[in-house]
């Protein structure tokens, strides 16, 4: 489409320098011309709105990434402390039954 558009454009220019002269013709070129420049800012504001939607998607799943990263890590101190709480318990009843057992 951009390619058609700037043959149109230097077709128009030409035009102008060697005074050819096809009036029907340079009207629908130029109604092209304008049309084409039209679709280009249709699709230039599509754009616009697309690139805002995947940079607000991408902060959007950065700033989730992070706040799974610390769940995930507060889970996993949780887990470790839960852990060497049984492991004290254990030791705690292993040292309490040998203590009563060789008192008596």
């Amino acid at each position: 489409m951009r390619n058609q558009k700037t043959y149109l454009k230097i077709f128009i220019v030409l035009n102008g320098l060697f005074s050819v002269s096809i009036p029907d013709n340079q009207h629908f070129i130029m109604a092209e011309i304008q049309e084409g420049d039209h679709l280009d800012q249709d699709l230039d504001l599509e754009m616009i709105k697309l690139s805002k939607s995947l940079s607000d998607n991408a902060t959007a799943f950065s700033n989730r990434s992070k706040q799974l990263r610390r769940q995930m890590w507060w889970r996993g101190c949780k887990i470790k402390a839960i852990m060497a709480l049984v492991v004290v318990i254990l030791l705690l009843v292993i040292i309490i039954l040998t203590v009563v057992k060789y008192r008596t």
